[in-house]
């Protein structure tokens, strides 16, 4: 997501200001890592980590939305050439290059952020906000495990937060709403995830929360925009 981001700025296909709000959105962990990690970490199974991945989509798309209103599209895009071009023996040369060094970074900074881990306490929270990963596997089944989870998958961690700024160099595009919004993500799915617990009565306070958050994230916004 940070990559496709970086990308889309660096060929004008959007401006800074839109490459900054889709950071915060196109970075979500794949349906293979949860059916094929997390699920083994909660009592509900594949059942609970639907409604997991359900849940990360919906608040992305409401962080979306709620970042963009007011907001006028970009035009950016209107008058860019492709800088591949429309060669297949130019394009698939570059995308393999670009995805080599994409590997690269992210397993470096996975065994980087692995090998701290080590060292830390045997906490699945702590290890968790760190490298997302760790965090996971150190999970122990309990009530409160499926909520855990959720704040882990949705603030992503510190090592996905360093792939993310490594992603931005040479492109202009600021981080500075990245972390305190991921933060809020992952906290906005642990509640979720336990108003789920709790019933359909409570999702009426569900969506109180939402509107809050709605109001301070635009306050914060337009008070970080007019601070740079």
């Amino acid at each position: 997501g940070a990559e496709a981001a970086a990308e889309c700025c660096r060929l004008e296909r959007c401006s800074g200001e839109e490459a900054e709000r889709l950071l915060i959105i196109s970075n979500n962990c794949s349906p293979g890592f949860l059916f094929g990690l997390v699920s083994g970490k909660l009592s509900g199974g594949g059942e609970r980590v639907l409604a997991l991945l359900l849940l990360q989509w919906l608040i992305s798309a409401f962080l979306g939305i709620l970042l963009g209103a007011g907001h006028r599209p970009s035009k950016a895009a209107s008058d860019t050439e492709d800088v591949f071009g429309n060669s297949f023996f130019s394009g698939f040369p570059a995308a393999v290059r670009s995805g080599t060094r994409s590997i690269l970074i992210i397993c470096a900074y996975v065994v980087f952020f692995s090998v701290f881990t080590v060292f830390l306490p045997d906490s699945a929270l702590l290890k968790g906000v760190v490298e997302l990963t760790g965090g996971i596997l150190t999970l122990s089944s309990g009530p409160w495990a499926e909520i855990m989870a959720a704040f882990l998958v949705g603030f992503g961690g510190l090592s996905v937060a360093c792939q993310v700024l490594s992603s931005l160099e040479g492109t202009g595009i600021s981080a500075r709403l990245y972390l305190p919004l991921r933060l809020l993500h992952g906290l906005l799915m642990a509640f979720g995830m336990f108003i789920l617990k709790l019933g359909s009565v409570y999702y009426l306070f569900y969506a109180v929360l939402l509107l809050i958050i709605a109001v301070f994230v635009k306050i914060y916004g337009k008070g970080a925009k007019s601070g740079v």
